[in-house]
């Protein structure tokens, strides 16, 4: 056994992590990505001045080369145009690349930091489409803040080209141009504030329904075995509506204000012009510079536009940012799960370096009259390594003392304690490193069998008794011998949740896996219930040789199970009733009816 972590003190909550946490904009907008945006946004801004700059050249090739007939001057005006769609094609391209790019790797740099928030024990564990909704769209959402960036910077260089422009064919025009699009930007944002809150209510509650949907197709073989069918399809159908009618009003405000805005576009577009050719009536400006002022007023509507619309844009990345944000501010489970008023000890109490008490084995467990909300004054050590069963008719119990020995289970009253240590008073790291409780209905990962059991091999590959250090494919193999894996293959895929193998198949691979970590305390909740009792006989057995210098605790009614077991507790309505072996416990009712009936 390798010796396992210093056992430290719980962590009080650090702001720095908070802060951390709470400011997932540094993971789009912070380091190398920053910078390839403002290369990115900078290309733009090129694009945009360039293209504003083709009407002015077009002007000035009426005035200067066709109003002359000078051929020179037109040969020098067409490579000038030439040369600006030369540089505005360039910067588009490689503006775009960059943007995209930054756009895709903070979006995956945000979905990493996502999930790996909700693979750490979180204090309030969330739905898995929630987490599918906060790590898919949130994300996607948060990340395009990019192209907000980019394509709002491009578009303001754009109009103050134009003005400039529009000042040196004509102050007026110019001075108009600069007073009132100021004004009509600012009257476009004041009416973007209803579609500001629409579109976050969009945004919720379509997360809420895609989370309901998610949720309901995880969950679906439970609820067809509860008869729940009708009332989870009213509830989707509930949060479906809400969620539509949500999206049609943002729809409707999209419209108007797009359509506003296109308005107050062409009025300023129809002003400037009807000004300028006035203007060109009465020999104030050539006709050039009226077609310069023509195409420049006809430019600046898609600029104008897109700046109208950056209130909507800002809202919708503020929304998922939220929901980000409170995602990575959500408490992890690494400091004491306790309940409140309950006393938390300071240290673990080990003396030595190496964080075991040599006095204390580490698979040895106690419960130390121990309460929860479901348990009531549970004693009981174990005395010995091997198989111990554990017998109760409340799923909620069985998964509260798993939660007791994984430290992740509130505690009223009591202490529990592994290798001699309080877990409330050890770290994440320190847990996980001594005890593995297995879920009730723990999920195959898309792969292999071989990959499903061997991702759990950076722990287990320490320990030197198995010698896994050396040889972790051997390490998988013996995983799967011992939990009767043969009759499939290590590279069999094992398909989405492990839809590609038998109910048998799926629970022998899942019990690979934790055979493989060589955890001292291992718990198991019914892993053989899809097992038939010879191959079940069998499993159990290997598991007691495989496993006879550690504790493995079987949450279980089986008899086969239970038969095989070194010691049984028999757990009703909360409370530890009997204790002894299989054959002494038959002889007491309440065990012989919940593993006979």
């Amino acid at each position: 056994m390798p010796p396992l972590p210093d056992p430290q003190p719980a962590p009080s909550p650090d702001p720095r992590r908070r802060h951390d946490a709470s400011d997932a904009l540094r993971v789009v907008l912070g380091g190398r990505r920053g910078r390839l945006l403002v290369l990115a946004a900078g290309g733009l801004v090129l694009h945009q001045v360039t293209e504003a700059l083709v009407p002015v050249v077009i002007g000035r090739t009426v005035d200067a080369a066709i109003a002359t007939s000078d051929p020179r001057a037109l040969a020098v005006c067409l490579g000038l145009l030439a040369a600006l769609f030369l540089v505005l094609t360039a910067a588009w391209r490689l503006s775009f690349r960059l943007t995209a790019r930054v756009f895709e790797t903070s979006a995956h740099a945000l979905r990493t930091r996502v999930v790996g928030h909700a693979l750490r024990p979180l204090r309030r564990p969330r739905l898995p489409g929630e987490v599918l909704s906060v790590a898919g769209s949130d994300t996607q959402q948060v990340a395009g803040i990019v192209w907000v960036v980019g394509e709002n910077a491009a578009a303001a260089a754009a109009l103050l080209t134009a003005a400039v422009s529009l000042l040196v064919v004509s102050v007026p025009l110019g001075l108009g141009v600069l007073v009132v699009t100021p004004l009509a930007l600012w009257a476009m944002h004041a009416l973007s504030g209803p579609l500001e809150r629409r579109s976050a209510r969009e945004q919720e509650e379509v997360a809420a329904a895609g989370a309901l949907a998610t949720d309901t197709v995880t969950g679906l073989r439970a609820l067809k075995g509860l008869g729940a069918e009708d009332e989870a399809g009213r509830r989707y159908a509930t949060a479906s509506r809400d969620a539509l009618a949500a999206a049609l009003r943002a729809a409707r405000s999209r419209a108007g204000h797009r359509a506003t805005s296109s308005l107050v576009g062409g009025l300023l577009l129809a002003a400037v012009v009807g000004a300028a050719a006035w203007m060109a009536l009465e020999g104030r400006i050539t006709v050039g510079e009226l077609v310069a002022v023509v195409g420049l007023a006809q430019f600046v509507q898609w600029p104008l536009t897109g700046l109208a619309y950056l209130g909507a844009e800002a809202a919708g990345v503020r929304a998922s940012l939220g929901r980000v944000r409170d995602w990575l501010a959500e408490p992890s489970a690494d400091g004491p799960v306790v309940a409140a008023g309950a006393d938390v000890p300071a240290t673990a109490g080990a003396s030595t370096r190496g964080g075991e008490d040599p006095e204390v084995a580490p698979w040895h467990v106690e419960l130390d009259a121990v309460s929860t909300d479901v348990l009531r004054d549970v004693s009981w050590r174990s005395d010995r390594p091997g198989l111990v069963g554990v017998v109760t008719d409340d799923p909620a119990a069985a998964a509260s003392l798993a939660g007791l020995l994984a430290g992740t289970e509130p505690v009223h009253r009591g202490a529990v304690r592994v290798g001699g240590h309080d877990v409330r008073a050890l770290d994440a790291l320190g847990r996980r490193a001594r005890v593995l409780a297995v879920p009730h209905e723990p999920v195959l990962l898309d792969g292999s069998v071989h990959d499903n059991v061997a991702v759990v091999l950076p722990r287990a590959a320490t320990d030197a008794a198995t010698g896994t250090s050396d040889d972790p494919a051997g390490a998988v193999a013996a995983a799967l011998a011992v939990a009767q894996v043969h009759d499939v293959a290590p590279g069999t895929p094992v398909g989405e949740r492990g839809g590609a193998l038998s109910g048998g198949q799926r629970q022998r691979v899942l019990l690979a896996r934790a055979l493989a970590t060589r955890r001292p305390v291992v718990v198991l909740q019914e892993p053989t219930s899809a097992l038939d009792a010879a191959t079940e006989l069998g499993v159990t057995e290997a598991v007691r040789a495989h496993r006879a210098d550690l504790l493995t605790v079987f949450v279980t009614t089986s008899p086969v199970v239970l038969g095989t077991c070194d010691h049984v507790l028999l757990l009703d309505d909360g409370r530890l009733v009997a204790r002894g072996t299989h054959r002494e416990l038959l002889d007491h009712d309440g065990y012989r009816e919940a593993v006979l009936a």
